[in-house]
């Protein structure tokens, strides 16, 4: 019972702020809303941010984050009823702010691994990727990061022996760093690797490094 008074509190608190404000301000004014029916109303509504008047409960949560996207104020995320609605709310403010703080209040788990994700890959911060619960969501943030940073040691948090070796070839290649073939963890995937960034480079001095006779032949045919 507490909970629904303080929330009526506040609705009506954030009633009276947008009634409160002009045109000029870049706010809303009565409009010509509440001469149409049901969702067409709801919809007039939530256009002109004019919350309160709004009758739908989803519509209602929907006007409320994008009054709070809009405003970068995260306490006004607490009005949001929905726990989906609440979280997305949460996740675009902290986008916003670029605040990974926030991500931690989040409740719904896909938002708050969303909120982490966005923060690590806006931000190039691999140590955030290992907040993100959901293990294919977290392989793409450890490679994102790493072929944007070109971290071949990111590289070693993508699972299998085939997606790790990929990402270190991936970045050789773009470094034309022929070093980081030796990171790899199978000695065809090493191979590979060289041979890659002999053909980036030009350089025929770099399949008599690889190993495997079949590949080194055809570095060196592709370069000759």
């Amino acid at each position: 019972m507490i909970k629904v008074h303080i929330y009526m509190i506040l609705l009506v608190a954030l009633g009276l702020f947008i009634a409160s404000c002009t045109i000029t301000g870049g706010a809303v004014t009565e409009t010509g809303c509440a001469a149409l029916d049901g969702g067409a109303r709801d919809d007039c509504y939530l256009e002109t941010l004019q919350c309160t008047k709004i009758s739908s409960d989803t519509v209602r949560d929907t006007c409320v984050s994008e009054m709070a996207i809009d405003s970068s104020d995260i306490v006004v995320c607490d009005l949001v009823q929905g726990d989906s609605a609440k979280g997305y709310c949460q996740d675009k403010v902290a986008q916003k702010i670029n605040d990974a703080s926030i991500c931690k209040n989040i409740e719904d788990v896909y938002w708050a691994d969303n909120c982490y994700t966005e923060y690590a890959t806006n931000n190039n911060q691999g140590e955030f990727c290992m907040l993100v619960t959901r293990g294919e969501q977290q392989i793409e943030c450890y490679e994102t990061i790493a072929l944007a940073t070109n971290d071949a040691n990111l590289c070693f948090n993508l699972g299998t022996e085939s997606t790790i070796d990929g990402c270190i070839t991936s970045i050789a290649r773009d470094t034309v760093d022929l070093d980081l073939c030796a990171m790899a963890l199978d000695d065809l995937h090493e191979d590979v690797c060289l041979n890659t960034v002999a053909k980036v480079s030009e350089n025929i001095e770099t399949c008599d490094l690889i190993g495997n006779s079949l590949v080194r032949e055809s570095c060196k045919e592709s370069l000759s």
